[in-house]
């Protein structure tokens, strides 16, 4: 599977930052964590009418457990870290842009 746009930014940010988590995880499990979600647009797609399903997440939610090998719960926690991680980056950057361009 190829990775969109969103997610490859997402890894370079985790490349950059893993090792300053607390957790016990590892690039490539971040990776597989990223790669099992983005193809669960379910889980992250707002427009979509099923995003509101709750027995459709929670599906995805266990699939995503069984491709990566850890519990929901774990999984869940790790992809919020990993998207907080995100969004506050891509906030940075833009802070960063908008100072460089007064």
């Amino acid at each position: 599977m190829t990775i969109s746009h969103v997610a490859q930014s997402a890894l370079s940010l985790t490349r950059r930052h893993w090792q300053r988590d607390g957790e016990d995880r590892t690039e490539m499990e971040d990776q597989n964590l990223i790669v099992a979600v983005c193809s669960r647009p379910v889980l992250y797609d707002t427009t979509m009418v099923s995003y509101r399903d709750r027995n459709k997440k929670e599906r995805a939610w266990v699939d995503v457990a069984e491709d990566t090998g850890f519990p929901v719960d774990i999984c869940r926690r790790k992809w919020k870290s990993l998207r907080d991680r995100y969004m506050r980056e891509k906030k940075r950057e833009k802070r960063a842009g908008q100072r460089q361009g007064q």
